[in-house]
């Protein structure tokens, strides 16, 4: 049979009498702020008919899911800041070259 879980907080309990989260002054950091951002990944245990968590979480290994996902992240951004900073100096040169003209024409 499995175990389910009502809510979030109910599930992080359960963890809790298990060791697996420590909500004390050196983690409540890890604790408080991680219940929220690995929501999206323990969604697919969620059964929403029932309304109740359909298997126990690992959240240790969604928090490294996680951290590696915001890796992830900032990497693909600062690539992409950085083709878009040439798309940018591409175009203002482009404009640049079109004004000159223009202007030669009208004065």
């Amino acid at each position: 049979m499995k175990k389910t879980f009502n809510t979030n907080k109910e599930m992080i309990a359960k963890l809790q009498k298990r060791g697996l989260i420590i909500n004390d002054d050196s983690n409540v950091f890890v604790f408080n702020n991680y219940v929220n951002l690995i929501y999206i990944y323990s969604r697919p245990f969620y059964d929403v008919e029932n309304q109740k968590y359909t298997k126990e979480i690992n959240v240790k290994e969604l928090i490294k899911i996680n951290k590696i996902d915001i890796k992830i992240q900032s990497a693909l951004f600062s690539r992409i800041m950085i083709i878009e900073g040439k798309i940018r100096t591409v175009l203002a040169a482009q404009i640049a070259r079109e004004i000159k003209p223009h202007r030669a024409q009208t004065n």
